[in-house]
């Protein structure tokens, strides 16, 4: 069962664990993942559990339906399609940054890990929290690149 922990800058994360086929993050409170992010749509993104890709033992988790107009970052760079999400990916909807991971223990590993930092855009001002994996950030405001704070 997939774990999201979801991280907003200057607050404390987040966890959800969510089990089902078809697992919907959005504004909406019926959504498994809610997002009080007033630039996400009530049902912004749908991840999609399938089968176990042959000889593997661990289901996958695709996201689908990918809209121009529902915005996704995952490591810091917008996805225009279907992805397979891997542990650790991280997703940005708006403001927020939310980790997908199928660990057993997601959450005493990610709160010992300090896998985010505060970055800023010089040429537009732009700030937010960025994983520490994306080694060349770019702003999502303006597209030039992101230095640590």
């Amino acid at each position: 069962m997939p774990t999201f922990i979801v991280r907003r800058a200057n607050q404390e994360p987040k966890f959800a664990e969510v089990d089902g086929d078809e697992i919907v993050i959005g504004r909406d409170p019926s959504c498994a993942v809610v997002l009080a992010e007033p630039t996400v749509s009530r049902q912004h993104l749908v991840i999609r559990k399938y089968p176990p890709a042959e000889g593997g033992a661990e289901p996958q988790y695709i996201i689908d339906g990918v809209k121009p107009t529902n915005p996704v970052m995952i490591n810091g760079e917008f996805i225009r399609e279907r992805i397979l999400l891997k542990e650790a990916d991280e997703l940005q909807l708006g403001d927020t940054h939310v980790v997908f991971s199928v660990r057993r223990d997601a959450q005493a590993h990610y709160i010992k890990e300090s896998s985010h930092y505060d970055g800023v855009c010089a040429p537009c001002g732009w700030t937010g929290r960025l994983g520490r994996h994306n080694r060349s950030p770019r702003c999502p405001a303006c597209g030039a690149p992101i230095t640590e704070r």
